[in-house]
């Protein structure tokens, strides 16, 4: 057994936190690609119709 990987609790429990952490922002920086891509294309709608 790897000591360093989480036979502490308390790191056990930051790493936790941690991959938390990044799975917010991941989620948070695709929500921002969607509204970016749907914000251009409606700028594309809006220049390309006339």
């Amino acid at each position: 057994m790897n000591p360093k990987l989480g036979s502490n609790p308390r790191t056990f429990k930051n790493n936790g936190l941690y991959l938390k952490l990044l799975y917010e922002i991941r989620i948070a920086q695709l929500k921002m690609i969607i509204n970016s891509n749907y914000i251009f294309s409606f700028i594309n709608l809006l220049f390309y119709r006339n």
